[in-house]
């Protein structure tokens, strides 16, 4: 009896401290999803600030970075006590502008075991791991949400710094920060270069990256108009092609969906009885999805899931049989985006007739 008292207690207080851990998360994270552009700059020693934006209007509401850090430090001076042992490594949540007032989480993790610095014979206790302090800010207006226009309500975005030592925040305050902020308000849908690891930086501040992807010219959402030429084999023959149409893409949290309507232009060559060479255009109508998380084009050669299907509305000549459909499953990027590989299927009345092709894009 007295074991299961004791397992009963012990189930009751995990249950209750996930419960805890639960509400304490709901008022401190970010809902996913929320969060479309992301920048990071590099400061001293390996220190790092970053804004995780829903849009970047945002930034307009840390017009002056600088006041932001000063409310922060103030808030948090009570606990100038508790944040007395500098060997603890620390997680400070801080939540601007929620009533009836501001709310600090703070978390300390003691080192799993020592560390020293040896100079010359003398001995300091050496700290290891970053202090990281999370600064949510309110905003006006709901979350952009993909194709609905932003309704009333709240949303957040995130100030984050990663710290040797929590001390060091001072020292950026000044209009150092600011300036960053300025840029990137200035910058945010110019031109990016990249640099390893297909991490795209700032022109004017290379301390600065983001997850921008190369080329392209907005992270919301957005309609595009496509041309491209094509080529794929059906059989023993090689086609070429010509496709127009629409690309809706959306992007969310590193996350960017490609929905296309596409009009594509099959050539196909034959002699007459005559000898006279003619050519017949067949005409299929396809339909895409194609999903990439930003910074998957980290080289000249990767992979791109996708699903498209595509039906001969069009028949012309005898090239290909009536009422066939294609389908195509992932894609490979070559050279960034601006040669794709796709492997389909060819079929006929409900799979007949299958066979096999490569479909390559321009």
């Amino acid at each position: 009896m007295k074991k299961m008292t004791v397992v009963m207690m012990l189930i009751f207080s995990i249950i209750g401290n996930l419960c805890a851990q639960t509400a304490s998360n709901k008022v401190f994270d970010i809902a996913q999803g929320s969060i479309n552009r992301v920048f990071s700059i590099e400061l001293d020693k390996g220190e790092k600030m970053k804004f995780e934006l829903n849009e970047l209007a945002d930034l307009d509401r840390i017009d002056n970075i600088d006041s932001v850090i000063r409310l922060f430090l103030q808030d948090i001076e009570p606990l100038r006590d508790s944040l007395a042992d500098e060997l603890k490594t620390r997680r400070i949540d801080y939540l601007v502008d929620a009533a009836p007032g501001n709310k600090v989480r703070l978390q300390q993790f003691s080192p799993t075991g020592n560390s020293y610095l040896v100079n010359n014979g003398a001995v300091a206790a050496l700290k290891l791991e970053q202090d990281t302090v999370y600064i949510i800010i309110q905003a006006p207006g709901a979350a952009l949400v993909p194709f609905k226009k932003q309704a009333n309500g709240v949303h957040y975005f995130r100030v984050s710094f990663y710290l040797n030592s929590l001390g060091n925040l001072t020292g950026y305050m000044g209009g150092r920060l600011q300036e960053s902020v300025r840029d990137i308000k200035k910058h945010a849908d110019g031109k990016w270069a990249r640099g390893k690891a297909g991490i795209m930086y700032s022109r004017s501040q290379p301390a600065i990256s983001s997850n921008f992807t190369k080329g392209q010219t907005t992270q919301g959402d957005y309609l595009n108009v496509r041309l491209s030429a094509d080529i794929q084999n059906y059989k023993n023959v090689f086609v070429p092609s010509l496709s127009f149409g629409f690309t809706v893409v959306t992007n969310r949290y590193n996350v960017k969906r490609e929905y296309s309507l596409m009009s594509e232009s099959h050539f196909s060559f034959a002699k007459t009885d005559s000898g006279k060479l003619q050519t017949f255009r067949n005409t299929f109508i396809s339909l895409g999805y194609y999903h990439t998380k930003t910074g998957d084009d980290k080289s000249n050669f990767w992979y791109s899931p996708s699903i498209s299907i595509g039906w001969l509305a069009r028949q012309r000549g005898t090239l290909y049989d009536k009422n066939t459909f294609r389908i195509g499953f992932g894609r490979v990027m070559i050279f960034g985006d601006k040669v794709k590989l796709e492997p389909v299927v060819y079929f006929n009345d409900f799979f007949k007739g299958v066979t096999p092709g490569i479909r390559l894009s321009f």
